[in-house]
């Protein structure tokens, strides 16, 4: 008994850095090389004249999909990586706490502030109101239901688990400290947002800095999971009011 007590307490934490680093830069090469080909192969039965066009183009039909068919994968190749460490609990590594609604609305109220402050700084430089990316991708969705559920649930649960749960706490276990964990962790997010622009991943990335010190200072993925969950529901009505309008 005192033997089994003894090694739960020498139990790993989470992986290091570079292991976490090396880890989350495989997951996400293995998401891509299963939805580039997923929807290649759509694409291309759809209509083999158009494969280019669809394949490059913001096609929401393809970005639902992806989403769909790389949430599993993400989710399962962390799942297989925690499991591996041996270490903390999936639910610890992660941070599947508790924390009271008022303390999410709190965080969700930190991001619309941003959000606001960030439009104005857009539409002082000219900016449309909507990206590209987000307008092209309503218009070609088949089932706004569908994407819908992409892009407020689905989208969000796989890449905060990711971003803010696996591998922040990886950054975190490392030699750095929690300022540039969250600020790395920002970084490979915003990165992992190519479709935007410049100034857009800019915005990205901050908004990933909010986030991870939401989790961090809450200790819960709940929090920074509310969060995109509630720009994307944003934006998804902000762009259906718009294209309604005009057209």
């Amino acid at each position: 008994m005192h033997s089994n007590d003894g090694n739960k307490s020498r139990r790993k934490g989470p992986w290091g850095f570079w292991a976490t680093l090396l880890f989350g830069a495989g997951i996400l090469l293995i998401t891509y090389l299963f939805t580039i080909s997923l929807t290649a192969f759509y694409t291309a039965d759809l209509t083999a004249g158009a494969k280019r066009e669809l394949v490059t183009d913001f096609n929401g039909t393809v970005l639902t999909l992806g989403i769909f068919v790389s949430v599993p994968i993400i989710l399962g190749c962390i799942a297989l990586c925690i499991y591996v460490r041996k270490g903390p609990l999936i639910r610890q590594y992660i941070g599947f706490n508790t924390v009271d609604i008022g303390t999410v609305l709190r965080w969700r109220g930190l991001i619309l502030l941003f959000l606001t402050a960030s439009e104005f700084l857009s539409q002082a430089l000219g900016r449309p109101l909507l990206p590209d990316f987000v307008i092209e991708t309503y218009k070609t969705a088949v089932s706004s239901a569908l994407f819908l559920s992409a892009v407020v649930i689905a989208a969000p649960l796989a890449e905060e688990i990711l971003f803010r749960g696996f591998i922040l706490a990886g950054f975190r276990s490392g030699p750095v400290s929690d300022g540039a964990a969250v600020s790395l962790s920002a970084l490979l997010w915003a990165a992992n947002h190519f479709q935007y622009d410049l100034f857009e991943m800019i915005l990205v990335f901050l908004l990933g800095v909010i986030m991870g010190f939401a989790k961090i200072k809450t200790g819960s993925i709940y929090t920074p999971l509310a969060m995109p969950a509630s720009v994307n529901l944003l934006t998804f009505i902000v762009t259906a009011v718009y294209l309604g309008s005009d057209g």
